[in-house]
């Protein structure tokens, strides 16, 4: 497994040292841990990431938005349902049950025209879920380069996002033969205060800022290079100091939020199934 860092550890801010010791270092407080997995269908390697093909550690972006799009149907409810609701409902179950036909025959009044009059109380609406897209993050970065060694690791960076956010090759049917094509691999995301991605409080900051982001698929990179100012590279060769970079993340699965525990507390598919013991 390869690791890409554009921030040596000895650039980083000595926070226990003095003033002297902090001249010349980074003040970045947080970074992003991009970790590239072997795509798999297993809920328990799915849920906690299979075997480690890339780690990427970048500066935390300025901004992380993360979207999630949710879309419901309000429908009058069936007098069926209704009644199983008066059955459920607390108070005074025999004045519930005198006032059902009022009830319904009020609510469901329509003028001549068939204009609904608009008196839909909750209690004869219900709700269902149409769906519930799936998690979106995503980050951009604007890079100057300070050194040879950063412009050839940013190189390097925008190559592999780019070229591991694609499917991949099992094997060749020779000529005129078909190639198979393997899932692109999965990405799993975590936020650190060092970026060497193993502080305690690695779970603390994940869950702030992102809430505890699931596996995912790279779904979008976007690498614009600076050409207007290129660096001479030792080697009769130049590269770019300048570098902006756009990418996108689509969670693989859809989720849930768990009942009991923790408040609010997420869980993708993968998750639940690993609990369950599947192995589908």
């Amino acid at each position: 497994m390869g690791t890409f860092r554009l921030l040596p550890e000895n650039d980083e801010v000595n926070t226990s040292g003095t003033q002297e010791d902090a001249v010349g270092k980074t003040s970045v407080p947080l970074f992003l841990i991009l970790r590239c997995h072997e795509f798999s269908n297993t809920p328990s390697v799915r849920a906690n990431g299979g075997a480690k093909l890339h780690e990427f550690i970048l500066p935390f972006p300025e901004s992380a938005p993360t979207a999630l799009n949710i879309s419901y149907n309000e429908e009058l409810a069936k007098e069926q349902g209704i009644v199983a609701k008066l059955f459920t409902e607390t108070g005074n179950l025999g004045s519930n049950l005198l006032n059902l036909p009022g009830r319904i025959i009020g609510d469901q009044f329509q003028s001549l025209s068939g204009v609904d009059l608009g008196r839909r109380p909750m209690d004869v609406t219900e709700l269902s879920l149409n769906k519930a897209e799936k998690r979106r993050y995503s980050f951009n970065w604007v890079f100057t380069s300070i050194s040879f060694e950063q412009s050839a690791e940013m190189v390097k960076i925008c190559n592999l996002l780019t070229s591991f956010s694609l499917p991949s090759t099992a094997g060749t049917g020779g000529f005129g033969g078909s190639t198979r094509m393997i899932m692109p691999p999965m990405w799993t995301i975590e936020v650190s205060t060092g970026s060497n991605g193993t502080y305690s409080n690695n779970s603390f900051a994940k869950t702030a800022f992102l809430q505890n982001p699931k596996t995912c698929f790279l779904t979008n990179v976007s690498v614009d290079r600076d050409t207007s100012a290129l660096m001479n590279v030792p080697g009769n060769y130049k590269l770019p100091t300048s570098f902006a970079l756009s990418i996108g993340l689509t969670e693989i699965d859809p989720l849930l939020r768990k009942d009991g525990g923790v408040i609010g507390e997420l869980q993708s598919r993968s998750e639940i199934r690993a609990a369950q013991g599947s192995i589908l």
